[in-house]
């Protein structure tokens, strides 16, 4: 029907692009087979958002230039809609503060406290693009799955 596997929509997008307003660019207007949230991440000032999609258009765009982090959970922030999940972790997030700011804090005092850390989750995953890294970690173990991973718009 013309429409793609998101997965599949981001490898591709991963293929074509080499930067970030290129990527972008292509996860806004591939037609998915189902609603997602992309958080995408570039290398430069300003190079974050989150991407709220339909299947064939984009639901709402927040940036990092409109504030110093964006935060996403299972809900349509866009809508109003701040749960549990959403409200603690912009709380961790605000007491943190950007000066504290590193990845470890942000897994740390963030991502796995209380309740932004759901007992649903699988695995959370850290990428930290200016610096090469990737790191995921499985719901059930304290010890991640590191690699290093650099597609060509990242490095």
């Amino acid at each position: 029907m013309g429409h793609t596997e998101v997965g599949i929509a981001v490898r591709d997008g991963f293929i074509k692009c080499e930067d970030y307003a290129c990527i972008t660019d292509h996860m806004a207007n591939v037609r998915l087979i189902t609603p997602v949230f992309f958080i995408i991440a570039g290398t430069e000032k300003n190079e974050g958002m989150v991407m709220s999609r339909w299947m064939d258009s984009v639901a709402n765009i927040r940036t990092l230039a409109d504030n110093w982090y964006v935060f996403q959970t299972n809900d349509d922030h866009f809508d109003g809609v701040c749960q549990e999940r959403c409200q603690d972790g912009i709380a961790h997030l605000e007491a943190l503060g950007q000066a504290n700011l590193t990845p470890e804090t942000l897994l740390n005092e963030v991502m796995l406290k209380s309740h932004t850390f759901s007992d649903k989750t699988i695995y959370t995953t850290m990428i930290v693009p200016s610096k090469n890294q990737f790191a995921c970690y499985p719901e059930d173990t304290d010890m991640p799955y590191v690699a290093m991973a650099a597609p060509a718009f990242l490095q």
